[in-house]
């Protein structure tokens, strides 16, 4: 039986920990790009005040800690551990409501009054938690803008202080006199 002596070993054995290194490294660069995934930004009106707004979102995304959304871990050959569940990261009432839904995602809420009442509603959220945004969007109550006041003779929506209808040409004046 021939013995092999270590030293011709030895630029292996250097070798192997880059090479474990380098491995370990693209599995946390692929994990973290999974977690994260492509963003998807959405934004609605609702007839609920600014406030009220706010105080919906809020109560709708506890809800989703409450039901458990799933945790996100992290192998611990990576070093990694549990991380909560539910998390608010960013919290400015009534503007903006930033949460992380454990290993799903996250999610943005960003709230602008709207002039005459109501509330523009602008989601910011990662794919892991669409699912997520397309219930709460479904249950929350959407309104569409008023863009101005139909005109008298064609019926198309113009701004409040035209004179004459962009479309018809129809003056404003005469069917208000």
């Amino acid at each position: 039986m021939k013995v092999i002596p270590l030293a011709e070993y030895s630029s292996f054995l250097l070798f192997l920990p880059l090479l474990l290194c380098c491995v370990m490294m693209m599995l946390m660069q692929s994990r973290g790009a999974a977690q994260r995934g492509p963003q998807i930004t959405d934004v609605w009106f609702t007839p609920y005040t600014l406030q009220e707004a706010y105080d919906a979102i809020v109560k709708k995304t506890r809800e989703w800690e409450i039901q458990g959304a799933q945790p996100s871990t992290r192998s611990f050959f990576l070093g990694g551990k549990a991380s909560p569940k539910f998390e608010v990261l960013e919290s400015i009432p009534p503007r903006l409501y930033k949460v992380r839904v454990g290993g799903q995602g996250e999610a943005t809420f960003e709230l602008t009054e709207v002039k005459g009442g109501g509330a523009s509603v602008k989601t910011t959220y990662s794919s892991g938690v669409a699912a997520l945004m397309r219930n709460f969007k479904a249950n929350f109550p959407i309104q569409v803008p008023a863009v101005g006041k139909p005109c008298s003779s064609c019926g198309k929506p113009i701004m409040t202080d035209y004179q004459l209808c962009p479309y018809c040409g129809k003056s404003q004046t005469e069917a208000c006199g």
